[in-house]
Order: C-alpha cells, then sequence, then structure tokens
C-alpha cells in the first residue's frame, strides 16, 4: 500500500498537479470575495415575487381545492360520538369496542348493532355488557329489525 501511495505522490509531482490545485483555491481567498450588492438584491425581489406570487395562489384557489378531503377513520369515529352525544365513557367503550371488534373502520360501530350482542362480545369487554346493551338500544332506537342485518341495501334518505 505504501508503494501505491509513492507513485501516485510522484505521478502528482511530475503533472504539477500540485501547482494546479493551489491556483484553482486562489478564488476562495477572502480577498477574492467580493459580494455583488446587484445579484444579492435581485435574488431578494425574486424569492419576494416568488412569495407573493404563492400567497395570492392560495387566496385564489377555491376553498375545496386548499382544503382536500382526507380519509381519517377515527376523524369520522370521534365526530359521529359527537353527533350522538356521547360521554366520554361512552366513547371509550364503544373505541374499545372497535378496535378488539378488528373493525377496519371505527365508525362501522354505528352502523352493525350485532356487535353488541353479548354472545358477540370480546372477551375483555364482558364485563360491560350492560353498558353495551343500554348503547345499542340508544343508537339503534329507531331501527327496524330487517335494517339491522343489511345496511348496505337500505335505501338513501332523501332531503325533504
Amino acid at each position: 500500500m505504501t508503494s501505491w501511495l509513492g507513485e501516485c505522490l510522484l505521478l502528482a509531482e511530475k503533472t504539477r498537479l500540485d501547482e494546479i490545485a493551489s491556483r484553482m483555491g486562489d478564488g476562495f481567498r477572502r480577498d477574492a470575495v467580493r459580494p455583488d450588492s446587484s445579484n444579492t438584491l435581485l435574488s431578494l425581489a425574486i424569492v419576494v415575487v416568488l412569495l407573493v406570487l404563492w400567497g395570492l395562489l392560495t387566496r385564489l384557489a377555491p376553498s375545496h381545492v386548499r382544503r382536500a378531503p382526507k380519509a381519517r377513520p377515527w376523524g369520522l369515529f370521534v365526530s359521529l360520538c359527537r353527533a350522538h352525544r356521547l360521554r366520554w365513557r361512552e366513547v371509550w367503550l364503544l373505541w374499545r369496542l372497535a378496535r378488539l371488534g378488528r373493525l377496519p373502520e371505527p365508525g362501522l360501530v354505528f352502523l352493525e348493532p350485532g356487535r353488541f350482542e353479548p354472545g358477540g362480545l370480546p372477551a375483555p369487554l364482558w364485563g360491560h355488557r350492560a353498558k353495551l346493551e343500554s348503547l345499542r338500544e340508544r343508537l339503534f332506537a329507531g331501527l327496524r329489525e330487517g335494517e339491522a342485518e343489511s345496511p348496505t341495501t337500505a335505501e338513501p334518505a332523501t332531503l325533504a
């Protein structure tokens, strides 16, 4: 390895690489670097113009473009809990029911009354059967028996 290093140094000496390298560094000396105020001002003006254009474009864009909807299943779950005016303990219990039931979307708890059946409860929730039955009665009070089994076949509601 020492012979390889020696050969590289000999080659650099013969090709005068050290002189070329020292001339390349001349431009980096402090006295050679002088700030050009016209380039600095031009760069600053370009940045300001770009920021102003970006600000105008975001204000002029329609609100549905600015705030694209995001898929937030837990956000929907929380919104449904608020819509039903559930208390914190009830929300916590429904959240556990969705999580322990391995639901892909936690909001499905509000569409599947069969999840509240005592026989279908996950083991950690057996002690909360009475509270879950009470929640089922509140959440699905106006639901007929045939609608409970297939929520996807129900006809869409019409606005009056």
